[in-house]
């Protein structure tokens, strides 16, 4: 088991064995469309929730670049495990930004917090005295089987707000919700994204905050990292870059143990093999380098003023959807030139193909997104949570 990470250099020093462990593990995880409580359990221990969280309430004090580290490294090694690490991460940082001061020292109050949330409900609710009372299900609510606290978004009819409604956020200790297992798909099957169900919850006011389009409570050092969609879209790039990592990786050791029958040379050194892994290996050298030079400069911003530029917004956006798109870009070329082991699904190459193929299909990773910072860039839109 691992040690509890006290701070950001203790998570370094035992992120290899936690990685070593979602590598060995990754086969039986996606069998049982779960990563495991152990590794689950492992991954809390050392912090990888707490990476984005100021060390006032207990982080590591880690910064966006580290966030996206951690999620590819861990990725490379396990598709569900990064998404899963990276996207506890991502919920913890947007409920220190926007929740109530006593929704973020109950939460936080315990060293291994863990924040499940999704934003694909199917609710009824009631507002009553100092709260709302809410029936439903929230769906694809990734990493809940290990949360502490669950919950997800709801829409409420507001008349100052663009199209007359406004989102917000609610959650629960994990007591008060059901889990249902649903997930079951092609890809990234061992997330557990499942099902949240709210059978007649109160939630207190408390437990109540404005996002995607909130501002952070006053006061929150990293409360920029709690506005918009780009920190979802980061998220999905770290696991996509990942994935490319693992891809090229994965080849060149299958095709590094080949030869060819025929004329007995190493299948790797096939032209086409050489040209495709070498033409992947700097498309992700630059994707890589993007997505990092944006995270500085938005992590530059926000901690000196608590608002990134709508330049260094759009950056941010273009450089995450960018990533996605041509990491699984990376991915099906790696794939291409695989060879007939690729098709075979017990494999490794074809289980990141298969992940990478499904989190594409995250609306965080929608080519939408290109569209939403053009209207931007052209003055047809204002900048929102959309950026």
């Amino acid at each position: 088991m691992a040690e509890q990470a006290r701070t950001l250099e203790d998570l370094w020093a035992a992120l290899p064995g936690v990685i070593k462990k979602a590598h060995d593990g990754a086969a039986d995880a996606e069998e049982r469309r779960w990563i495991g409580s152990e590794l689950a359990n492992d991954m809390l221990e050392i912090g990888v929730g707490r990476i984005l969280l100021g060390e006032e309430i207990g982080g590591l004090g880690g910064t966006l670049a580290d966030w996206i580290k951690l999620g590819s490294e861990i990725a490379a090694a396990d598709a569900s495990a990064g998404w899963v690490a990276s996207h506890w991460a991502m919920a913890a940082a947007v409920v220190a930004a926007n929740g109530s001061d006593e929704l973020v020292e109950e939460i936080f109050s315990d060293p291994k917090a863990c924040v499940a949330s999704s934003n694909l409900g199917r609710l009824d609710f009631a507002s009553e005295d100092e709260g709302l009372r809410i029936s439903g299900t929230w769906g694809f609510a990734s990493g809940c089987l290990a949360a502490t606290y669950v919950g997800g978004d709801l829409l409420l009819q507001d008349a100052n707000a663009p199209n007359g409604v406004r989102m917000i956020s609610v959650l629960s200790p994990r007591a008060q919700a059901d889990i249902v297992e649903t997930w079951n798909p092609m890809g990234l099957a061992a997330t557990g994204s499942h099902q949240i169900v709210y059978d007649d919850v109160f939630v207190p006011k408390e437990r109540i905050y404005r996002w995607p389009d909130s501002t952070p409570v006053e006061g929150r050092k990293r409360g920029f990292l709690g506005h918009g969609a780009w920190l979802i879209s980061t998220s999905v790039a770290s696991i996509h870059l990942g994935l490319a990592r693992a891809a090229i990786d994965a080849v060149r050791t299958e095709l590094g143990e080949k030869t060819n029958r025929f004329t007995g040379a190493p299948a790797i050194a096939k032209p086409s093999v050489m040209r495709a892994l070498e033409e992947a290996e700097g498309l992700l050298f630059c994707l890589r380098a993007g997505l990092d030079r944006s995270a500085d400069s938005v992590w530059a911003e926000g901690m000196k003023s608590g608002k990134p530029t709508a330049g260094a917004r759009m950056e941010m956006r273009l450089a995450a959807l960018t990533a996605v798109r041509q990491g699984t870009a990376i991915v099906r070329s790696a794939y291409d030139v695989a060879g007939a082991s690729a098709l075979q699904r017990s494999g490794v190459i074809q289980r990141i193909f298969r992940d990478a193929n499904c989190l594409i299909h995250h609306i965080a990773g929608s080519r939408d997104g290109f569209e939403f910072v053009g209207r931007v860039r052209h003055d047809l839109d204002p900048l929102s949570f959309r950026v």
